[in-house]
């Protein structure tokens, strides 16, 4: 092959080609940039979709960019029909794909290992990805494991025989990573292992042209721009609401745009409607993620009111292009900046800071030129090269500097 060292990473957010889903895209970002040091084998998980199956399946095993994927694809009868009938619990669902994927991931990795010798393992968080303590064990291999939630998000996403599976797992990997602080603190007094702290890294990437309507729209207006899930956690909610009681102060040279898809949508639609925000509030649904440095550009404040956070690649991302932030106490990322230098870091679930917050950069538009170049120069410091460099430091030496 070449004289590039062969590694496994273990993980069910490594997304398929032509998805819309902006999901686990920093980790896709980040094999892309271990492949230049390594030869990378990915082993991801696949439900079949009978329609898509039909229509166009995914092959077993694809090449893209020098990168082996080897989709493991599974069926659930149960899952399907709870999902036709609207009666599928998510931490049921879970639960069925633990018990369902597990030997089987094993089973691929054993007989990958044969062919390629894999030095290391590296899982991509639990669920999926910590079942790479597993297959350390077994291959007699170096075993990592980045965990990208909190440990709150994942008692709300699975139920007490899959946190025990998890757990176990977990304490039983050779190495822990996370990307914050925070996460180490969801976890105290869960696992009782040493984390080693390494943030995600983000790489600019070429910016397409915005759709007419939407330049036409955001024409000589201050834009802050959302993206995420539209959940309850992510609180677009507040954005909503900050916009209803600038509206009624007279304001109207601004607009929020609000990129993701979710539960909450029909909701905030409702709400949009009801309260006349058509022009200042748009829902644009999912972006294909080649499209977004495009958003990310347009704008001039990103927002993250999330009530917990791990890290925040989206504030990230809109630092790389020098915009300020609007992120809460409770996301990860706000451990890498100053407050009111990059941006603004506010209580979570605080409508009255937010609405300040957004109110104060539309009074004092210099302000967001000054913190521009702060949040410019502070994205320098996650530079996915360097970031990688760090990985695979502790590759190497079990640990970082």
């Amino acid at each position: 092959m070449n004289n590039k060292k062969n590694i496994l990473i273990v993980t069910g957010l490594y997304t398929t080609p032509g998805s819309a889903s902006y999901s686990g895209i920093f980790i896709k970002d980040q094999i892309k940039a271990l492949s230049n040091y390594y030869n990378i084998f990915v082993v991801v998980p696949y439900f079949i979709s009978l329609k898509k199956e039909l229509k166009k399946p995914i092959k077993n095993y694809q090449k893209i960019n020098g990168i082996h994927i080897h989709y493991i694809k599974y069926f659930s009868i149960i899952l399907l029909i709870l999902s036709i009938t609207k009666s599928l619990n998510i931490k049921y669902k879970n639960r069925i794909i633990k018990n369902k994927i597990s030997k089987n991931i094993l089973k691929e990795s054993k007989k990958l290992h044969k062919k390629f010798n894999f030095k290391l393992v590296h899982g991509h968080e639990v669920l999926i990805g910590d079942e790479a303590s597993k297959i350390g064990k077994e291959l007699q291999i170096p075993s990592f494991l980045t965990i990208h939630s909190l440990y709150d998000y994942h008692i709300k996403m699975y139920d007490d025989t899959t946190i025990k599976k998890i757990l176990y797992n977990v304490d039983q990997t050779t190495h822990l990573i996370t990307v914050s602080n925070l996460v180490i603190k969801s976890y105290k007094n869960k696992i009782n292992k040493l984390f080693n702290i390494i943030p995600n890294g983000y790489t600019k990437k070429n910016i397409n042209s915005l759709p007419i309507e939407i330049s036409r729209i955001i024409k000589n207006k201050i834009v802050f721009l959302f993206a995420g899930f539209l959940i309850n956690l992510k609180k677009p909610i507040l954005l909503i609401n900050s916009a209803i009681s600038l509206k009624k102060n007279g304001y109207r040279n601004f607009v929020i745009l609000v990129i993701g898809s979710g539960p909450q949508e029909k909701e905030l639609k409702k709400i949009i409607k009801k309260e006349n925000l058509t022009k200042i509030v748009l829902l644009l649904g999912d972006i294909f993620p080649k499209e977004m440095p495009s958003y990310f550009n347009c704008a001039d404040i990103v927002v993250q009111p999330s009530i917990s956070e791990s890290f925040s690649m989206v504030c990230l991302e809109g630092m790389a292009f020098g915009k300020p932030i609007i992120c809460t106490t409770n996301t990860g990322i706000s451990e890498y900046i100053t407050n009111s230098i990059e941006g603004f870091i506010i209580s979570p679930n605080s409508q009255k800071e937010l609405t300040e917050k957004i109110q104060l950069f539309i009074d004092q538009p210099k302000l967001i030129n000054k913190m521009s170049e702060s949040a410019l120069k502070k994205s320098r410091e996650f530079d996915l090269e360097s970031i990688t460099k760090k990985l695979i430091e502790l590759y190497k030496n079990g640990r970082t500097k």
